[in-house]
């Protein structure tokens, strides 16, 4: 069956977004239980990576990538300042602003982090030839570019 079938009347056939959406819901439940081991949010492993790529950005730009209100990030990044894996520093441009950073203990999480990924990238396209992974992932890339889609940047976070 074709998705032209269900065009045309016949039995629908799902396509490509029922098949994104429907691996990602999966793909989103597993990583949570996954990092749920470091005690960790996806939000939380995703402000993670971001200081690790851009160290020093302020509050406000990081809660904008992140699509989160300011009044919502602050209490978010209490949670990961009172962990100790991020602190706050006063913004040397601007002292009114606090610049975030990683600590130690973040940076060590951190790589906690990057091997469950690994090993969660690895469970998800196992059934995937090395080409074919690089030829998945080349595409997935060029529809979230169109989409206008930030890198790395989980659209999901803006719910947490």
């Amino acid at each position: 069956m074709t998705i032209e079938a269900g065009r045309r009347g016949g039995p629908m056939v799902p396509g490509v977004a029922f098949a994104l959406a429907q691996i990602g819901a999966h793909a989103s439940a597993l990583f949570a239980r996954r990092i749920a081991e470091l005690d960790l949010t996806a939000a939380q492993a995703g402000l993670l990576r971001m200081l690790a790529m851009v160290p020093g950005r302020n509050q406000k730009e990081i809660a904008a990538d992140l699509g989160m209100p300011p009044s919502r990030f602050v209490p978010f990044a209490d949670q990961l300042d009172e962990r100790g894996l991020i602190e706050r520093r006063k913004n040397p441009d601007d002292r009114r602003q606090h610049a975030l950073y990683l600590t130690a203990e973040g940076r060590g999480l951190l790589g906690e982090l990057a091997k469950a990924g690994a090993a969660h990238e690895q469970q998800i396209t196992r059934g995937l030839s090395a080409e074919e992974h690089d030829q998945l992932l080349r595409l997935l890339h060029r529809i979230a570019d169109e989409q206008g889609l930030t890198q790395g940047i989980h659209p999901g976070h803006r719910e947490q």
